[in-house]
């Protein structure tokens, strides 16, 4: 179980004011209030071998279920086109849950020179929103009314997402001797995917007939009383009515089909090149029509991809432990469902809205990469790498309209490089005194430069929304990206000892969260100075038993997007306050 309380949270909506010599950010709507979360989590595992000969035969089941309660009051002020002072009310409740069935064989043949390997996985996936529950009224001079025409009124909504997905493989792997008798594999197999989606929502209105004679008082609760129900008379109260909107239903199939080989071939004794390619076929149906029936798909292939995907992985030993690494991957990120729909959902807390794009197109993304790496004894090790990523229509989330900058989408943008370096480390501190043995500390830092070159449609936007005195470049930061990241821990665990307790940091750069077109200025997340601390104990007879004490965001750092414009102060997007958390645990292992 896990609760979580927001006091205070934000969800704002700005944009520049038409005026290009005014360079202040106009906030067009403007929400505070509290949230709280209430999460429950359980997840069950059974699994099960048997081993006759050289065959290996496995099972594993998982399930994994949770439950999340949602209540929100907020505040909100717009002040766009419809000025009005809302009272939000939010209620939902939200259950996951995934099942996974997997089974595998390994055989081996001729003195274990052959290696088969297959696999089957089904996984059902369920998240069921059985009744979000929104109220929203308009403050006027002598109390409260709901006004649909400002956002202040009654809807329910029922939610429901089911997807199956079946994977099943084969592999085969030979021994075979390389360059000068060294010993070497061949690799290859086939795999299938195939995952079908269903995706479902039912939207209701509450409507009030003469409400000034009703006592509602501005409290939700007193919609659905039965006093304040429209009755047989049809002179006063509330009645539903259906809201569907034929968008926000459809059904989905992808499948993969794919063929790969790959050669691990010793050249020398230091020296080993890995090198293959993986072949793919995927496939994307989509059923579903727009709102107003004018575009209708059944059952139509909206992804229709071949790819080839080569890879070259080289390992030179320096030395004893000491290892120089370079590789090249092509690898590619495929729209998801949700991305690649005409769906618009609506998230009732905030009021943003996630518009799908049917016409979104898979990534193509070129790795390369070159790392210098060191081991030592108790996990100890060293490395220093560089690396470097070139996109081919990467997939970003953009605000859609400067007339509705509630709005958000994903969208193909131009092409984009990453150029990176990582330092990573872990050393125990046993060279400074025996002492210390028990003690160690890890670190990982990593420097980014991200580029994006914008397509003419977003410069053009840009420089059509540009303040007085601004240049507008061709090139921008990727969204989701940060310049830097840092992770540091120091950690403490005797080898035969029963305490153990660790002190770890993390931050990342401010990043690029939401790409800004014309009116909309670009979103960034600012920094989370995460500092967290835990330590446990084992004792009982067999040590069986654990106690934990854990402290998470010990500095107190809040979660904050925020919109940054031209020469101008910063302005809330979104802003959370976690606050600090204190836990306790205590659990019992068998044996």
């Amino acid at each position: 179980l896990n609760s979580t309380y927001f006091e205070d949270a934000q969800y704002n909506f700005s944009r520049y004011d038409q005026d290009k010599s005014i360079n202040e950010l106009q906030q067009v709507q403007r929400g505070i209030g509290d949230l709280g979360i209430n999460e429950a989590f359980w997840s069950a595992m059974a699994g099960t071998s048997v081993k006759w000969k050289e065959h290996k035969f496995t099972f594993n089941a998982l399930r994994l279920q949770n439950g999340i309660s949602q209540a929100a009051i907020i505040d909100q002020v717009n002040g766009f086109e419809n000025p009005a002072i809302l009272r939000k009310h939010n209620l939902e409740y939200a259950q996951r849950a995934v099942t996974n069935l997997f089974l595998k064989g390994t055989h081996a043949f001729k003195e274990a020179k052959h290696k088969l390997e297959w696999s089957l996985s089904p996984t059902f996936i369920q998240v069921d929103e059985p009744d979000i529950r929104f109220s929203a009224f308009e403050k006027i001079e002598d109390g409260w009314q709901q006004a649909p025409s400002v956002g202040a009124e009654t809807t329910r909504t029922f939610r429901n997402l089911q997807e199956t997905a079946l994977a099943g493989k084969v592999d085969h792997t030979i021994k075979i001797k390389g360059l000068k008798e060294l010993e070497g594999r061949l690799k290859f197999g086939v795999n299938a995917t195939r995952k079908m989606r269903t995706f479902d929502i039912q939207n209701f209105l509450a409507r009030i007939k003469n409400q000034t004679v009703l006592n509602l008082d501005g409290n939700p609760d007193n919609i659905f009383k039965e006093e304040n129900i429209l009755g047989n008379d049809d002179t006063a109260g509330t009645y539903i009515k259906g809201n569907f909107q034929p968008a926000n239903n459809f059904e989905a199939t992808q499948q993969v089909l794919a063929a790969y080989v790959l050669h691990d071939l010793p050249v020398t004794d230091k020296l080993k090149v890995i090198y293959g390619a993986r072949f793919e076929k995927a496939d994307n149906y989509y059923t579903g029509q727009n709102n107003n029936g004018t575009k209708i798909y059944s059952n139509e292939k909206v992804l229709d991809d071949l790819d080839i995907l080569p890879s070259l992985n080289m390992v030179y030993k320096l030395k004893e432990k000491t290892n120089l690494r370079a590789s090249y991957a092509r690898t590619l990120a495929r729209p998801s469902f949700k991305e690649k729909s005409i769906a618009q959902i609506q998230d009732r807390i905030s009021g943003l809205v996630y518009l799908g794009n049917i016409d979104l197109v898979a990534t193509n993304i070129d790795n390369a990469d070159l790392r210098w790496e060191k081991f030592g004894k108790r996990g100890q090790s060293m490395s220093v790498s560089t690396f470097y990523k070139a996109f081919k229509n990467p997939i970003e989330l953009v605000a859609f309209d400067a007339t509705s900058p509630n709005n958000f989408q994903p969208v193909n943008v131009g092409n984009a490089t990453v150029l990176g370096l990582e330092v990573e480390g872990r050393k125990n501190l046993e060279f400074i005194s025996p002492k210390l043995a028990a003690l160690s500390v890890s670190t990982n830092v990593t420097l980014v430069q991200s580029q994006v070159e914008m397509k003419d449609e977003e410069y053009e936007a840009r420089v059509s929304a540009a303040r007085t005195g601004q240049t507008i470049d061709r090139t921008r930061s990727m969204v989701g990206q940060s310049p830097y990241i840092v992770n540091a821990m120091i950690s403490y665990k005797k080898m035969e000892g029963t305490w153990e307790a660790n002190l770890s940091y993390n931050v990342q750069g401010e990043r690029l969260a939401v790409a800004g077109v014309g009116f909309n200025p670009d979103i960034f997340e600012r920094p989370f100075h995460s500092l967290n601390f835990k330590a446990g104990k084992s004792f009982g007879k067999e040590s069986n038993w654990k106690a934990s004490v854990q402290v998470d965001n010990i500095l107190g750092s809040k979660r904050q997007k925020v919109y940054n414009g031209f020469e101008t102060e910063s302005k809330v997007f979104q802003l959370f306050d976690p606050g600090r958390l204190f836990s306790l645990g205590l659990s019992y292992s068998l044996n």
